[in-house]
């Protein structure tokens, strides 16, 4: 039978050539087209029918830039189980960790996503912001004093916050899942951080977001992009000193293994995401639509509570390395806070005034 149905496919295909080439008459050539072109449609409809009846699945490509042990594969395989588990196994997903289908640029990660060349990945809100920077909102530096605050603003149903993430749509990306992501720190290879004044002679390799490096030029820090395959020979070689990056990450990505100090300074918030492609995602049905939603709530379930485990292993590792641990004081965060005035300034700029302050009214809603 579903021999048959392709088969049919085929000949309507054929059809409708024929009948855009044999008409002399623009409104019959018009009307006979539309009316072939519904019936390809109907055809193609029954083939996926037949598909499903048939038993045969829909091989969905999961992709993101950490390791197998990392919290993001934990959330991600988690993800995938339930998609199976939710549509009787049509949809069943493979993990592609390590950015090795992306040479490990969340760029490309983007772009993939956007056309459909991966259906499912999973980045960092400050990574998004590439194409979409209002989400740098949530970047602002010490906007958050901790995760449990980062995790219910991410969860407000206002309207400021939802008509950004929403907006993901128009450039070709929905947005399924967002867990707080562990907040980046400050490592080095040149001496101990604890003040504000400790940071203005390092030169640290920063991701390619407008807003983290106008905050780390803030901070007096020499502030250089560069993707993430990039850091290690980086921090190696010498061209950075260091790198901002949450604990976890530079444990995932080996870059504990070329620093020598690390600060615990919580400067910038951010989440991790699951997001897929518009087209997939248009592509399903009403009810498979939720199922993905749902999905990117299990994938932020798994990760967020992977996360702070992961914190406790990555930490045991730096100091097995030898590396110097410092917590920077609140007081000192909050001159840090002062000094990135004017990153606040020129982002409050951006936004609409009643949006702006109702973003600013859920962060305070959040430390009530």
């Amino acid at each position: 039978m579903l021999k048959k149905a392709i088969s049919c496919v085929l000949v309507v295909t054929m059809l409708l050539g024929l009948t855009g080439c044999g008409s002399s008459s623009s409104s019959s050539s018009e009307s006979s087209t539309a009316a072939t072109e519904e019936e390809t449609e109907a055809v193609e409809a029954e083939v996926e029918d037949e598909a499903a009846e048939a038993g045969e699945t829909i091989e969905v490509t999961f992709a993101h830039n950490s390791t197998e042990a990392s919290p993001w594969n934990q959330g991600v395989e988690a993800a995938i189980e339930y998609l199976s588990e939710q549509t009787d196994g049509k949809y069943e997903g493979t993990s592609y960790p390590n950015g090795s289908l992306f040479q490990s640029n969340w760029e490309i990660l983007l772009e993939m996503t956007q056309t459909n060349s991966i259906q499912v990945g999973v980045e960092a809100m400050s990574a998004l912001a590439a194409i979409n920077e209002d989400v740098n909102f949530l970047c602002l530096p010490f906007l958050f004093e901790n995760n449990d605050q980062v995790e219910e603003f991410l969860n407000n149903e206002g309207e400021a916050w939802t008509s950004i993430i929403d907006s993901f749509e128009d450039v070709g990306i929905v947005i399924l899942g967002m867990a707080p992501r562990p907040m980046r720190q400050i490592s080095n290879t040149k001496h101990a951080v604890n003040t504000l004044e400790d940071l203005s002679d390092l030169t640290l390799r920063a991701p390619s977001n407008n807003l983290i490096v106008a905050a780390m030029e803030a901070l007096g820090i020499n502030a250089v992009p560069m993707s993430s395959g990039e850091i290690f020979s980086a921090i190696q070689l010498g061209t950075v000193d260091g790198e901002d990056n949450s604990l976890a990450q530079q444990y995932d990505a080996k870059t504990l293994e070329v620093v020598k100090y690390f600060c615990i300074c919580n400067y910038i918030a951010d989440s991790s995401v699951m997001f897929c492609s518009k087209e997939f995602y248009d592509s399903l049905s009403t009810e498979e639509q939720q199922i993905l939603k749902d999905m990117g709530k299990v994938f932020a379930e798994t990760t967020y509570a992977a996360d702070n485990d992961y914190f406790d292993v990555a930490y045991a590792a730096g100091e097995e390395l030898g590396i110097e641990f410092t917590t920077m004081s609140a007081e000192e965060q909050a001159r840090c806070k002062e000094a990135c005035a004017a990153v606040y300034d020129e982002y409050e700029a951006k936004f609409d005034p009643d949006v702006w302050e109702e973003l600013m009214s859920y962060v305070e809603a959040t430390k009530q």
